[in-house]
């Protein structure tokens, strides 16, 4: 991490950092962050873009919880691509209605609605509306402090 150039809210630093191949970080849990907006969130830490990472804005959370493991856990940190396109079988960052920001793996995909799915079985899927404001990209990388785990 790197002191930001630019600090300020997430949606008055996407651009500077994207300029800059950086992701604003957020000190905001993926799980966390009920009634908050994403884009309000201020920033003063970037992280550095990898260069092989393809050309766009991106942002960097914290993962909370314990929904994706076996693959995320908490404390991990996630480099998401901004964007709207949804995939199945997909790694995204979405908004939940009354539930905040969620990682979870994009399952069936109709045109009103996605079903997002924990990879830890305890956790049933989330059917949210399939709209822009819904998806915030997708997980491209994670960093993982705590060493690897099976």
């Amino acid at each position: 991490m790197e002191r930001a150039t630019t600090a300020g809210m997430i949606a008055d630093v996407l651009d500077s950092a994207r300029a800059m191949r950086a992701a604003p970080r957020l000190d905001l849990g993926a799980a966390a962050g009920v009634g908050r907006d994403l884009w309000d969130e201020p920033c003063e830490q970037w992280v550095r873009v990898p260069d092989d990472a393809p050309a766009g804005s991106y942002v960097s959370l914290r993962v909370v919880g314990e929904s994706m493991d076996p693959l995320l856990h908490t404390g991990d940190s996630v480099l998401v691509q901004v964007g709207t396109t949804v995939a199945r079988d997909t790694v995204v960052l979405a908004r939940v209605p009354d539930a905040g920001y969620v990682v979870k793996k994009v399952g069936k995909v109709t045109r009103a609605q996605l079903e997002l799915q924990s990879l830890n079985d305890a956790f049933p899927p989330i059917v949210v509306p399939r709209d822009d404001r819904t998806i915030v990209g997708t997980v491209v990388l994670r960093w993982c402090p705590h060493g690897a785990r099976a």
